[in-house]
């Protein structure tokens, strides 16, 4: 039940009703009346008949009307018949018999675990076609140079955010393909990254994958310098006469390292695969490399990203020659 709050400016006291509690004898102002206007808080007072009737024959009588060929209806009962209207029309439209099979499973905690029938081979396949197939229904529609690129970081992590945040720049697919076929190498800043591209596809166009974070010299470097190991690989990389696509998924320092090296014209990369993962300084590494107007690029705006996706990239990439 609501409360009725009085204002006198509104209404007079005389128009509050008084209700009064059967259990404990409490009465108290709730709701209002005004001529033939009446107001209540008691849920279903008009359902029961007899409440009902009682009203009915007071205006009746107000109004001088009799009552003796009027007949009555049981509100309560009319709810149930329009209740029991409304389940035989969904039980006709609806395979009950399975919903209850489906009920009685879950009740009992058995559910039937369907398993798909895909050759190891067909595996792969089998995947891109799920995420055709989810994309489609999310109505998003991919650039279909871009397609191979975004639908491989979504296989690689079930992530479909990256349908929506990964940067291109102008023709950075075309110019990178381009690289990779006249013998361009790949510099990563893990190993695990390195260990995830196809370097054997990649070295039948003269390319091959560098990492130099385990190097002696770098870690020699970076305590002498007083730096990260990955500023140092990056200081390393600047010192290779070959044309380099950065493959950056874990180290923002990194990245934010050839950014300078870049704006100091020290090295001119083929493409930079910005996609470090975390917290501290990820974001705005990569919105430096935005930023980048003669660089190709491929960023993953945001936190996410990690080796896995740069290397998927490259892969991507690779496939599409």
């Amino acid at each position: 039940m609501g409360e009725t709050t009085y204002v006198e400016e509104v209404i007079s006291k005389e128009h509050m009703s008084r209700i009064q509690d059967t259990v404990s004898g409490k009465i108290s102002e709730d709701g209002i009346s005004d001529g033939n206007v009446y107001g209540t808080y008691i849920h279903g007072v008009f359902d029961m008949e007899g409440v009902t009737d009682v009203i009915v024959k007071a205006l009746a009588k107000k109004k001088g009307i009799t009552l003796e060929k009027a007949s009555g209806m049981d509100l309560k009962s009319f709810k149930e018949e329009q209740y029991d209207k409304l389940a035989d029309g969904i039980r006709s439209h609806l395979d009950m018999e399975r919903i209850y099979e489906i009920m009685k499973k879950c009740g009992g905690k058995v559910m039937a675990i369907e398993l798909e029938n895909v050759l190891p081979s067909e595996i792969e396949k089998r995947s891109f076609e799920i995420i055709t197939e989810e994309l489609t229904q999310n109505g998003i529609v991919l650039d279909s140079e871009k397609q191979p690129v975004i639908k491989r970081c979504i296989h690689t992590s079930a992530d479909f955010d990256y349908a929506q945040n990964l940067v291109f720049s102008e023709n950075a697919i075309a110019r990178a393909k381009e690289a990779i076929r006249n013998g361009a190498s790949i510099v990563t800043d893990t190993q695990m990254g390195r260990s995830g591209i196809n370097k054997k596809r990649l070295e039948q166009y003269g390319g091959q994958v560098y990492c130099f974070m385990s190097d002696e010299d770098v870690a020699q470097a970076a305590k002498k310098n007083g730096t990260t190991r990955a500023v140092a690989s990056m200081e390393k990389a600047c010192e290779r006469n070959e044309k380099l696509i950065f493959a950056i998924g874990n180290a923002p320092t990194a990245l934010i390292h050839l950014y300078e090296l870049i704006k100091d014209g020290r090295i001119r990369p083929e493409l930079v695969i910005g996609v470090p993962v975390g917290f501290v300084n990820v974001v705005q590494s990569k919105e430096l490399i935005l930023t980048l107007e003669d660089t190709p690029y491929i960023v993953a705006r945001g936190r996410k990203g990690g080796s896995n996706i740069a290397a998927c990239i490259c892969n991507a990439l690779i496939y599409m020659l």
